[in-house]
């Protein structure tokens, strides 16, 4: 699977655990989302 990229950062594993949760609101889920790209780039 060539096409996977495995990232094992602490912050993006916190931020996709909260994205991930079916009981996550809109605005944290919103929140999260933001975050998790800033720490991408």
């Amino acid at each position: 699977m060539k096409d996977v990229i495995v990232i094992e950062h602490p912050l993006v594993q916190h931020y996709l655990s909260i994205l991930r949760d079916k009981y996550t609101g809109k605005t944290i889920f919103k929140y999260s989302l933001s975050k998790r790209y800033r720490i991408y780039l």
